[in-house]
């Protein structure tokens, strides 16, 4: 009996030796599978930029799921190829050259179109004679392109909100796909679908928006006797929100000019629809020849009469080129940047002024100064020098040092008159908004939309 249990025992032992190892492998496969994907989740979701998720897609499969992989995207009726990786860069060129040959189409009984079309993943063991046949490359049998389709090959559909985004192919050159690894690319794909779908559905809203706001404001500054007018526009790409940036230029009666800025509280089509009846009654007033301040006060009435809690900054400035006279008036806005000949670059000194929409506003003050030739007056939103990283009164020394500072796209001075030493010609209204933006150091990227206004006179 004794004999007995120690064989026994010596069978348990052998049979826990053999079956240990073979459930640790299988626990440690399916772990590193989720935390393939979890890492593949976490890489995807960290882009807003479609062609970028895109070739991440590719360049997570290879070479983890094959040597290769192709994405296809589709785009109505037709197939576009969103992304080739393979481990050999002359491959992936060869991929490329083959598949621009002659694009995959919807009606296709085979992969990527039946894929793009059912939704259901088609898997290929290998490349059979009548498979080849039906491939719209049609090149030989022994083409450097059919070499590479003649190993096994799986094509995932990329769900995405009750239709078909796309469909990645991934090849081998030899061996099988197991069900695991079908899976598993199946699981990467529907990853890829989401951010894929996500990243152009924000898109398409950044671009209405961007589209919205550029539709409320002024395309080009028109051309005027005595000044020259340089504006820039530049939306928030950290948000699909629009913003209540804005600016105008507005030719006056007597050859005289109006230029504004201003910059509407929030964000969003709320925001954007009070910065539209806001410039449209500001250009009214201004074709009515109000002065400056007065002008700001009926603004100020406008904004009051408004459904709901509105404010709003603004800057209204006049200038005269035959007396070279320029009338300011300012509710709450951002002091301008003067850029005088021959003088460092300096903030105008005014009242500040209350936002629009404060309420019990009797009247806006006025700044009056002389603008010689060659002068320049930038008007500027908070954009242009306010950030997260940047508080407002660091941005607004750097701008002023930037411009002090500037020697790129200096004007040569003029020649010598009878009367006196040469005289340096003036600054052109673009190249100083050039110099303002570099000086500004604003970013690719900002939280907040940017409005900017240049005259040179």
């Amino acid at each position: 009996m004794a004999r007995i249990r120690r064989v026994l025992d010596g069978r348990r032992r052998r049979r826990g030796h053999v079956l240990r190892p073979r459930k640790r492998v299988a626990q440690r496969t399916a772990l590193e599978q989720l935390g393939f994907l979890s890492d593949a989740g976490l890489a995807l979701s960290g882009s807003l930029v479609p062609q970028r998720i895109v070739d991440m897609i590719a360049s997570l499969a290879v070479p983890r799921l094959g040597d290769g992989a192709m994405v296809f995207l589709r785009d109505g009726d037709e197939i576009g190829i969103g992304a080739i990786v393979h481990r050999n860069g002359r491959v992936a060129e060869v991929l490329r050259g083959a598949v621009a040959t002659e694009q995959p189409s919807l009606d296709n009984d085979y992969a990527p179109g039946l894929v793009l079309r059912t939704g259901q993943t088609w898997y290929t063991p290998y490349l059979t004679d009548d498979l080849a046949a039906r491939l719209p490359i049609r090149a030989g049998a022994d083409s450097l392109y059919h070499q590479l389709l003649k190993g096994p090959s799986i094509t995932v559909p990329m769900p995405g909100r009750g239709r078909v985004l796309g469909a990645v192919m991934l090849i081998r050159e030899s061996g099988t796909y197991t069900p695991v690894e079908i899976s598993l690319a199946e699981h990467l794909a529907r990853r890829g679908a989401v951010a894929l779908d996500n990243a152009q559905r924000y898109s398409a809203e950044q671009e209405c928006a961007l589209t919205l706001q550029r539709s409320l404001l002024p395309a080009d500054p028109p051309a005027l006797r005595g000044v020259e007018i340089a504006v820039e526009y530049r939306p928030g790409t950290a948000g699909t929100e629009v913003g209540g940036d804005f600016y105008d230029v507005i030719p006056l009666s007597d050859g005289r000019v109006g230029i504004a800025i201003g910059d509407v509280m929030g964000r969003g089509l709320q925001a954007a629809a009070v910065m539209g009846q806001l410039r449209a009654a500001l250009r009214a007033y201004a074709l009515e020849d109000w002065a400056p301040a007065e002008l700001l006060s009926r603004l100020d009435r406008v904004v009051d009469a408004l459904p709901g809690l509105h404010l709003a900054t603004c800057m209204y400035v006049v200038y005269d080129p035959r007396t070279r006279r320029a009338t300011v008036s300012n509710a709450g806005h951002l002091p301008p940047l003067l850029v005088m000949p021959d003088e460092e670059p300096d903030y105008l000194v005014l009242d500040p002024g209350l936002p629009l929409g404060v309420g019990d506003i009797e009247v806006f003050s006025e700044t009056s100064l002389e603008l010689p030739p060659g002068s320049g007056i930038v008007l500027y939103t908070d954009g242009l020098v306010e950030s997260r990283r940047h508080p407002l009164q660091d941005g607004m020394d750097r701008l002023r040092r930037g411009l002090a500072s500037a020697t790129d796209d200096v004007v040569p001075a003029g020649p010598a008159g009878p009367a006196g030493p040469a005289v340096s010609q003036p600054v052109p209204a673009r190249v100083l908004l050039r110099r303002c933006l570099t000086a500004s150091g604003l970013a690719v990227q900002t939280d907040d939309d940017t409005a900017l206004l240049v005259m040179t006179t």
